[in-house]
This record gives structure tokens, sequence and C-alpha cells, in this order.
């Protein structure tokens, strides 16, 4: 194989569009969105005559995600997070566990790659800072979410 067979990456995943589901309903426009880490524990065990220290990987953990939102002047997308939040306020996982998939899409805005992300709810909701001076500033909200998983579905 030579250098430069070695160093292309095929059919690279550029900045095309995205979309952001939560069971189906889409109630806002994601302008930036962050996926989930999946870490795993280390365990490093040493001793017993052994020269190099043995590190093993323990229980798997998914981090926190971010999404940047931008707030619809009306309708009841508006109250979407807030309502969400309630909803995770009654500590009831049955009501406020939501499953929900992002989409990268591909230059013809079809699906490319999807990730499923399992059991989310909104942990954060920040509201961006009201500016009257900024007239062509929009209203953004930025959501930290959490999740007990996220996978890149194969096709």
């Amino acid at each position: 194989m030579a250098v430069t067979e070695a160093r292309s990456i095929k059919n690279a995943l550029m900045a095309w569009a995205y979309r952001v589901e939560f069971n189906g309903y889409s109630p806002f426009l994601v302008q930036k969105f962050t996926l989930p880490k999946r870490e795993f524990e280390l365990s490093e065990r040493g001793g017993g005559g052994q020269t190099l220290d043995v590190k093993q990987g323990g229980g798997e953990k998914v981090s926190e995600f971010t999404l940047e939102c931008i707030v619809s002047a009306e309708g009841e997308e508006r109250v979407f997070w807030q309502d969400w939040q309630d909803d995770v306020r009654t500590r009831n996982t049955d009501i406020y566990y939501r499953d929900g998939t992002t989409t990268l899409l591909g230059p013809s805005d079809e699906p490319n790659t999807i990730w499923d992300i399992e059991d989310a709810w909104p942990r954060l909701v920040e509201w961006e800072d009201f500016d009257s001076a900024d007239k062509k500033k929009m209203v953004k909200i930025k959501v930290t979410m959490e999740c007990n998983d996220c996978r890149q579905r194969v096709r």
C-alpha cells in the first residue's frame, strides 16, 4: 500500500446539515449539537511478580450532550423545554425519558448517518442574555442533556 493510500479517507463525513428529534417531535431549530462521549472506566492491576501493570476496561459511562436552539416567536414549542423539565421534576422516568435521533444529512438532504439516543432528558436549560442594543440577535437557549446510551446506527 502506498503512503497516499494509507492517508486517504474514504467517503469523509463533511459538515452537512443535520436534524435532531425526540420521539418524532421536532419543536425547535438546533444550531449546534454536541454528541455525548462514550467512555470506559480504567482499572490497573499489578503485583504478584508482574513487571508491568495490566490495564482493564470497566463500566461504561455516557457523558452529557448539548444543544443550542433558536426559540420560536410563537406556538407551543416556546415552552417545550420548560414542560419537559416539569416532567423531570416528577422523578418518574416513565414520563420524562425520551428517545431521540440525530441524523447527519448528505449533500441532497438524504440521511447519511444516524445516532440513536436512549433515555434522554434535559438537565439544564440556559437562556441567552436579553440585549436590547442588538436588534439582530436571536433568542437562543443552550440545553445540557443526559442520556443512558448513544450509538451510531449501522445501515
